[in-house]
């Protein structure tokens, strides 16, 4: 007779009613088998069918690779439900049939990793479905799974009793869709912050080096600590491969080179929120085109240069980011700003369509002067950069960025980056990504504290408001 205890982590996580509920932990964690459990749950509390009295459910279970669902997710499965014993297993369907306890439940094994596989799923009547992995799965494949549940059985059958998808998985990369759709607050677009909160349920497992580590009991002790398995698994590993596959931290992309390798988190993410100065100029780093981004700065007393706040867009022109972005987050996080624009030297050239400027829009909605950097010459920007990165001032790191600024902190440590090719030979520019349009903004912001255009809006607030400037606040 199978008997399954579960963590209470994983129990919650497979009681949860959620139409979406993800848990994430690190390796040897018994968070696969709860995934798998969870189908056998709520097939259990599937309405009987009013003809025969017998609780009918259809499952989908997803892996990325025909190969993974082959050499883990199936053999999980079957060390659970051994076909013969358990119910039947149809191979060339990759099905799996179970007829007990008042219960007819149908598993589909798929193998979909691209989002041009959505479309074999569209046929599919499902009751739910499972994503082993999920964060190796694209978002297409999550939406057409998500749509063809909630169809099975019939009405006839008794109706769907609960529908949703569900997924258990390492932690992936910061860089990756399904942070932001799990970490990040969701857009008025995608229905805001109070559908996220009714739709989606996150779970996260305790570090695999914490005393109240999920499943130790039953995973391989190498001595008398506790730890032991965890232990004995971090030795020769990276720090990046113990943060995300043991403490469960959210790592970054380890594909191409980051184009700063100087940044380190620890030293250049501030430990709290950075204190804005209303005393000091705002440096509004600024990088134009369909894909307008802006940074957020400003230079203390001690020469460092503060990230305080970012903003990126997509599918937006300088006028409509100006309106919808910028003029809110002025008056929201920085009231009464005396503000310099610092933007690319093209902002100023007027566009072939009419005879307005990038920088003439900039002036006119927000009121202030747009200063173009002295060059748009890539090993310059990036030199501006690097300057403040590599230095240290009596205060600390001269560059320091708002643990708020989620992208800028991402692209500074590796989704602002240089492309290999499958010769492994790096390209002389980096990528242009979700994260060069920001990084773009922050060598034009530090390109001018370099030039000296920061001083000149330091000089010209400073003679029309004599107030003492200096913070002397130590982050």
């Amino acid at each position: 007779m199978m008997h399954y205890d579960a963590s209470p982590t994983v129990s919650a996580f497979i009681s949860d009613e959620h139409p979406y509920t993800f848990i994430v932990g690190p390796i040897g964690s018994g968070k696969s088998t709860g995934s798998i459990m969870k189908i056998f749950y709520r097939a259990s509390k599937q309405a009987p069918s009013p003809v025969d009295g017998i609780r009918y459910s259809r499952w989908l279970v997803v892996r990325n690779t025909n190969k993974e669902l082959q050499d883990t997710t199936l053999k999980s499965f079957f060390d659970w439900f051994p076909p013969g014993v358990a119910g039947e297993w149809h191979a060339t369907q990759k099905t799996f049939i179970y007829k007990r306890d008042g219960l007819h439940v149908e598993i589909l094994f798929r193998a979909l990793d691209r989002p041009d596989d959505a479309s074999s799923v569209l046929s599919l009547e499902l009751t739910g479905a499972m994503m082993d992995e999920f964060v190796e799965l694209p978002r297409e494949i999550l939406d057409a799974v998500h749509s063809r549940c909630d169809r099975y059985p019939s009405a006839a059958k008794g109706g769907c009793t609960w529908a949703g998808v569900w997924g258990a998985s390492n932690p992936g990369t910061k860089d990756s869709w399904w942070f932001d759709y799990l970490y990040s607050e969701w857009p008025e677009e995608m229905g805001g912050p109070e559908l996220q909160d009714e739709t989606v349920a996150l779970y996260e497992q305790p570090s695999g080096f914490d005393p109240n580590a999920d499943n130790l009991k039953n995973l391989k002790k190498y001595s008398d600590d506790p730890n032991s398995y965890y232990i004995q698994k971090a030795k020769g590993k990276t720090p990046e491969w113990v943060n995300q596959y043991i403490r469960v931290i959210w790592g970054y992309s380890q594909r191409g080179k980051p184009v700063y390798k100087m940044f380190n988190p620890t030293l250049h993410v501030a430990k709290q929120e950075l204190k804005y100065n209303p005393h000091l100029p705002l440096i509004l780093g600024f990088d134009a085109g369909l894909t307008p981004a802006m940074t957020f700065m400003q230079q203390d007393a001690f020469g460092r240069v503060l990230i305080l706040d970012e903003l990126v867009s997509d599918g937006m022109g300088a006028q409509r980011f100006c309106r919808e972005k910028v003029k809110p987050m002025l008056a929201r996080r920085f009231p009464n700003a005396t503000i310099l624009v610092a933007a690319d030297p093209a902002t100023k050239q007027r566009a072939q369509t009419d005879e307005k400027t990038v920088a003439s829009v900039l002036e006119k909605e927000l009121g202030v002067k747009v200063k173009g950097a002295s060059s748009n010459d890539l090993a310059a920007r990036l030199g501006a950069v690097e300057g403040f990165l590599t230095l240290l001032t009596e205060a600390g790191p001269a560059l320091l960025v708002d643990p708020r600024c989620k992208q800028t902190i991402a692209g500074f440590s590796s989704g602002y980056k240089y492309a290999i090719n499958s010769k492994g030979v790096k390209s002389d520019k980096p990528d242009k990504n979700s994260y060069s349009h920001l990084a773009d903004a922050i060598q034009y912001g530090c390109m001018s504290f370099v030039d000296g255009a920061a001083r000149e809006a330091r000089a010209r607030k400073h003679a029309t408001v004599p107030v003492p400037s200096r913070n002397t606040y130590v982050y």
